[in-house]
């Protein structure tokens, strides 16, 4: 709560949790650090399902896990972590890149009663394979094929760059086809993408044009989900929701999640690499209500840039971990917004690594 303001929530508090580091790709625009951590043990991860559980009953919100890794099929605790969350109302979604996924997983999956899994799909074979790794597209194919023959929902997510913008009518047509939902990310230069994509950020003219085309497709073929989750697309909707005077919308940093790393370190965001606490050290309701950063990005008029005069900045909100991975303050301007050329402009122009 800000002042008078209170978040419009349409979902469950999410935790997005890195349960392992270990994983078979090294994907060219992976925003995880190069550093491999040790997977904690089976005890240490429930202390950290009780925490989160403490603060769900402290905010008063439902929640939901979302279990990634590094390849969350590679931890050895993965369905004994699923059946407890479960247990314990807790549902589960697992964000995988569909590659090593076997039938027994599979089964496991059903017995366990996780129902949905996301799986990266990064454009058509070669644009996939070039930045994911050779054959992961159709190792991630089989996949969501065995998903979806037993039953488990299954989304599509593409990491939106210039290397593969102008295929997202192929990988919408694929979900049509194979999965329940499709969903893209903008590519953040964070991790590997930092050295291997940093020309690779879409300009906010390709943006938009991607905006346009993914609702004109979203409103073409109502077979599937197309969830419109970033937070300009307030800005190509010019969409003004009741009370907005005292609504918050948009980017939900600070409001209606946070991410946990395989160690313990508590983020933000998963994209937005700015440790607030550790779980082994720190208690997590307390980091929700006192960490300095959260309170800054939950503020919205401490926003800089053209984000700062912004009148849909609490319906938007802009996206901080692009701001952050372009100018290393997280309360810039987002440099993709389509109001807004400056901060892109600039970085373009700057050919040395940041």
């Amino acid at each position: 709560m800000i002042g008078n303001r209170k978040y419009l929530i349409t979902e469950p508090f999410y935790l997005q949790w890195h349960i392992t580091d270990r994983c078979a790709l090294s994907c060219q625009h992976c925003y995880r650090k190069e550093k491999k951590t040790k997977d904690l043990s089976y005890p240490q991860l429930l202390i950290i399902l009780e925490q989160f559980q403490n603060l769900l009953k402290s905010i008063q919100q439902k929640g939901r896990i979302h279990l990634t890794g590094g390849e969350p099929f590679l931890s050895e605790h993965l369905f004994d972590l699923i059946r407890d969350a479960q247990a314990q109302k807790l549902p589960v979604r697992i964000l995988s890149s569909g590659v090593g996924v076997n039938d027994r997983h599979i089964q496991l999956l059903r017995r366990t009663k996780c129902r949905l899994v996301q799986i990266s799909i990064e454009g058509k074979q070669p644009t996939h394979d070039r930045i994911r790794g050779q054959g992961s597209y159709d190792q991630a194919l089989r996949t969501i094929k065995k998903l979806k023959e037993h039953r488990i929902e299954v989304t599509i997510n593409m990491t939106l760059s210039k290397y593969n913008y102008k295929e997202i009518k192929d990988v919408i047509q694929l979900a049509l086809k194979e999965a329940d939902r499709f969903a893209f990310s903008r590519l953040i230069l964070q991790g590997s993408a930092k050295e291997k994509m940093q020309q690779e950020m879409l300009t906010p003219k390709e943006l938009k044009s991607v905006f346009r085309q993914v609702y004109r497709l979203k409103n073409k073929y109502h077979q599937i989900d197309i969830p419109l989750r970033d937070p300009i697309w307030h800005e190509f909707l010019h969409v003004k929701p009741k009370c907005a005077d005292s609504m918050v919308h948009g980017c939900s940093i600070g409001y209606s999640g946070l991410t946990v790393d395989v160690d313990g370190t508590i983020f933000p965001c998963r994209r937005l690499p700015i440790p607030i606490g550790n779980l082994f050290k720190d208690d997590l309701v307390d980091i929700w209500n006192h960490s300095p950063v959260l309170n800054q990005l939950r503020d919205r008029d401490l926003l800089k840039g053209s984000c700062q005069n912004c009148d849909q900045r609490w319906l938007c909100g802009g996206c901080r971990a692009v701001a952050f991975s372009i100018e290393n303050d997280f309360l810039a301007e987002d440099p993709q917004c389509f109001k807004t050329h400056s901060i892109f402009s600039h970085f373009l122009s700057n050919k040395s690594p940041l």
